[in-house]
């Protein structure tokens, strides 16, 4: 599939993830547990598995060992029939894994340490090996396949540096089927404007996602003017107070859909108590206290707005 989607590329980089015991996902990777996961002793091209892939997933074991099958077939591969197209494979990190990330042309290999990042989302160590192809392999056109949602913050984030070394063009290719679509990031990130991009991670993160509950649509993000209250986030020259304070003022945006006079939890859940029609304690924001674990803690066992809200008033 891989090859047929890339026919014409002079470089390929296989990004792998890495699976880390301890992970703050762990929690989340639980919760999207649905069946107790069959552990596989060795995966070999010949192996058999299961019809019901639901209990193949949830073992992180099992997937280092499907990637480091992937990675050997491709070196294996491009070794015995040598090509002028560079592939790079990722580093593969487990608990008990580590290969570094290498690459082959010409039936040559190399190793790239400087690729060999600690990062455990393949969507954040896509961009490392962009810029790689963007400053040692001159590459010009990039296209990413991926339909993650966390991929198109990141990719839009770090467009401006990629663009800025020389990149004219940068692709996210998602969806299945009929419902494939290329999107041309280096459009929308010049439409939107360098400002929007780098507080997009700041929005995508608070309303939720991986590791976060949900506060919000990512379309009500976009609309509380990020770059008003976000464009500080999380910089090592913010205050972390001030930078709690403006955090709770875009979220009380976000939840009051862009009503202006409203600045704190503690204030919009006075009001839409009193105001609102029919609403319960569960309804209502949480506080600014839990509000503060919610945006610092990145712990993924988050409690939910609603859950929240009955915590404080009991």
């Amino acid at each position: 599939m891989i090859f047929g989607v890339c026919k014409n590329a002079s470089r390929i980089d296989f990004v792998f993830d890495s699976y880390i015991e301890g992970s703050v996902k762990d929690s989340e990777r639980l919760r999207r547990t649905q069946k107790p996961p069959v552990l596989y002793s060795n995966i070999a091209l010949e192996s058999k598995l299961a019809r019901d892939m639901d209990s193949f997933w949830p073992s992180a074991p099992n997937k280092i060992k499907l990637e480091q099958l992937i990675k050997g077939y491709l070196m294996d591969h491009f070794t015995a029939h040598p090509d002028d197209l560079l592939i790079v494979l990722s580093r593969i990190v487990g608990d008990e894994t580590s290969t570094p990330t290498q690459s082959i042309k010409n039936g040559e290999v190399f190793q790239h340490p400087d690729l060999d990042t600690n990062h455990e989302e393949a969507g954040i160590r896509i961009i490392p090996h962009a810029v790689h192809a963007v400053i040692q392999s001159c590459m010009t056109r990039i296209v990413i396949l991926s339909s993650d949602t966390d991929v198109f913050v990141v990719v839009m984030y770090f467009y401006h540096l990629l663009a800025a070394n020389g990149l004219a063009e940068l692709w996210l290719r998602g969806g299945v089927g009929d419902k494939t679509r290329f999107i041309p990031i280096h459009v929308i990130a010049v439409k939107v404007g360098k400002p929007v991009c780098e507080v997009l991670p700041a929005t995508h993160v608070l309303t939720g996602w991986d590791i976060t509950s949900k506060f919000g649509t990512k379309a009500a993000g976009i609309k509380a003017e990020p770059v008003l209250y976000l464009k500080d986030f999380g910089r090592a020259h913010t205050d972390v107070h001030d930078c709690v304070q403006n955090a709770e003022k875009f979220l009380v945006q976000v939840l009051n859909r862009g009503k202006h006079g409203i600045e704190t939890m503690d204030r919009l859940r006075f009001i839409w108590y009193h105001h609102r029609k029919s609403v319960t304690i569960t309804d209502l924001s949480p506080q600014p206290v839990m509000l503060q674990k919610v945006i610092f803690t990145g712990h993924s066992m988050q409690p939910t707005c609603k859950s929240i809200a009955r915590e404080t008033f009991h």
